[in-house]
């Protein structure tokens, strides 16, 4: 399989045999540490462990069957699910294997540092869904899909020189889509007097035709904040309209805490009264979700701040939506 097959707590369950411990061990041996710390909650968080997770258990679970009389007539691999395929087939050295799996997650990580991800909405079809965001959306209140897409965006707009400033060691080439220290706990402590002279723009009302600016001038440019096939210019012109700077500010100093952590979780849809020049967030959950630990973090923040901020539970009204 590939990625979206990993749990927490998937290679402490590997089976209890020799061949188990052997690919533990190697990959152990190849990486310099532990690799049974990658499958906590919080490591899975980077598609490096992930990826190197999905790696060793499908090559550790391959050689116990081996071990026990089992033997494949054929494999096979979806993405990553390759390379244990490839390492069973003998096509390709464990030890290699999982050098070039982890250098794989490390290059996606660095390449699309954000602005990209995959929602699932459990138990709706697609006509349902589109009929009820129908049914909220309107020309005097309109809705957008926006999830992650929209604080990052204008936080990337109106930081941009703050987040490509060429310090030491955060650009190596001119194809970088964002700065190598992203990741790093220093990095807005080393740009701090930066992101500071971007962020008083809020406090002086100049920050609408900054972001404006920015938009125009880089358009299409990668950058770790900024999601250009959602943030279109209408979307971009109500936020500047609706938002009040002074929630902004509050959103951008929480991301700011931590960049790494707190780029997700945000809702999925953000309504606008253009007329009233207000606004709301609104997180949609379908029958058999629930909130994520990022989701209620954000949740909660925007609650103690004053920033309108919902869930919405969706719930079946008999069978009706089923047959739309």
């Amino acid at each position: 399989p590939g990625q979206g097959s990993q749990r927490p707590g998937m290679l402490h369950a590997l089976p209890s045999h020799a061949e188990a411990a052997r690919t533990l061990q190697e990959a152990s041996d190849t990486l310099g540490y532990d690799v049974t710390s990658l499958d906590d909650t919080d490591s899975l968080r980077s598609t490096v462990a992930v990826q190197l997770c999905v790696l060793i258990a499908g090559v550790a679970q391959a050689r116990v069957m081996s071990a026990r009389g089992y033997e494949p007539d054929m494999v096979a691999g979806l993405s990553i699910g390759a390379y244990p395929a490839a390492v069973i087939a003998g096509a390709l050295q464990y030890a290699d294997a999982v050098k070039l799996v982890e250098l794989r997650g490390q290059l996606m990580e660095r390449a699309y540092p954000s602005g990209y991800g995959m929602t699932a909405i459990i138990g709706m079809t697609q006509r349902a869904l589109e009929r009820l965001i129908a049914q909220v959306n309107s020309e005097a209140a309109p809705v957008f899909y926006v999830e992650n897409a929209l604080i990052n965006s204008l936080f990337g707009l109106l930081c941009w020189t703050a987040v490509f400033a060429p310090l030491p060691g955060a650009f190596f080439h001119p194809f970088q889509s964002g700065p190598a220290d992203l990741g790093a706990p220093d990095f807005a402590q080393r740009r701090a007097a930066l992101f500071e002279a971007c962020l008083a723009r809020l406090d002086d009302g100049s920050y609408r035709d900054a972001i404006r600016r920015c938009y125009l001038d880089k358009q299409g440019l990668q950058s770790p904040f900024v999601f250009w096939s959602v943030l279109t210019e209408p979307l971009l012109e109500l936020a500047l309209g609706c938002i009040p700077a002074a929630h902004l500010k509050q959103l951008f100093a929480r991301l700011l805490r931590n960049v790494q952590a707190n780029r997700t979780g945000f809702p999925d849809l953000v309504r606008f009264w253009p007329a009233e020049r207000r606004y709301e967030l609104v997180e949609v959950k379908a029958p058999g979700d629930r909130l994520q630990d990022n989701q209620i973090r954000w949740l909660q923040y925007c609650a103690a701040h004053g920033i309108p901020a919902r869930v919405c539970h969706v719930q079946w009204r008999e069978r009706a939506m089923e047959q739309v």
